[in-house]
């Protein structure tokens, strides 16, 4: 048995896997950062999931304009190749990249900068949640607008944001009118 996986054994009887997990994910989102420095592609987020022996690697990029499959077939090959030689997952792993979605996670200062103008649902330390518009954002504070109020919130008691579509039930695909269909129509007609 070598030294990584006797470590990483260890590691989590001394850590517990949650912990574990989250210290290979902070070093999987050190390397993953540094390969794509550059490259014009943001990583949103890393996270390590699944059992020792078989854990996935989910990352979620972004770019200005949005990823593209091609994108994610790139950043997917560069991180397959960092993550070889870098190995810091003991055994084999699955590598899922993906793009954010139209609801992406919102971490960083920049994140919310990005956002400004877009709908957002905040949950802030000692708060209820908050859904509205980002009307501004810098390095330590974010305004949202909900439309009765300009609610100000620090960026560091920030639990959990993520943009939010505002569905409105008319325009889904499909709809044409927002009332249930009569009977007749639902037996196909009358007869």
């Amino acid at each position: 048995m070598g030294s990584g996986p006797r470590f990483l054994l260890e590691a989590a009887f001394l850590l517990g896997e949650e912990e574990l997990a989250v210290t290979i994910s902070e070093r999987i989102w050190a390397l993953v950062e540094s390969a794509l420095d550059g490259s014009g592609i943001d990583l949103v987020e890393a996270r390590v999931t699944g059992p020792a022996r078989s854990q996935v690697v989910q990352l979620t990029v972004d770019k200005a304009g949005g990823v593209t499959v091609d994108d994610c077939a790139t950043v997917s090959n560069i991180v397959a190749e960092v993550l070889d030689s870098e190995d810091p997952i003991a055994g084999s792993y699955r590598l899922d990249v993906s793009s954010p979605g139209a609801e992406r996670p919102l971490r960083t200062p920049e994140d919310f900068a990005r956002a400004v103008g877009r709908r957002a649902k905040v949950k802030a330390r000692d708060r209820e949640p908050v859904i509205g518009v980002v009307a501004a954002a810098n390095p330590s504070t974010i305004l949202i607008d909900t439309g009765e109020e300009a609610t100000e919130i620090a960026i560091d008691d920030i639990v959990r944001a993520r943009t939010v579509l505002d569905w409105d039930r008319s325009a889904k695909p499909g709809r044409t009118e927002n009332r249930k269909p009569s009977t007749a129509s639902m037996r196909g007609g009358d007869k």
